[in-house]
């Protein structure tokens, strides 16, 4: 969990204007899903409890229509595998530029 990451990514996005929330755990995460549904939820991997394969497996399940990003420190062929079982629709290995999430949106017909 990098809050400086996280706090630089929120703000690109609404610059681009997009709605944007953010949470500091899964648990939050999962609350605040279960009253308002994203059409995109950026995933860090590292999580405080959980894992955060184990948190996109969860969102897919309970909101299938949200689209789920998985977001490392580190990319394996095996993590890219596991995070598209769990559901996520792509990996992007931090620190990213907006332009590579801009990319990988449009590859999956969304825009930000």
């Amino acid at each position: 969990h990098d809050p400086e990451h996280q706090s630089r990514l929120a703000r690109s996005l609404t610059d681009r204007g997009a709605r944007v929330v953010a949470t500091s755990s899964p648990e939050a995460a999962l609350t605040l899903m279960s009253h308002w549904s994203p059409g995109l939820v950026l995933v860090n991997e590292a999580l405080p409890g959980q894992s955060g394969l184990e948190l996109a497996r969860r969102i897919r399940e309970d909101h299938p229509g949200a689209h789920v990003v998985l977001m490392t420190s580190a990319a394996s062929e095996q993590l890219r595998a596991s995070a598209s079982m769990a559901g996520a629709l792509g990996l992007l290995v931090k620190p990213f530029h907006l332009d590579a999430l801009v990319e990988l949106l449009r590859s999956i017909d969304l825009s930000v």
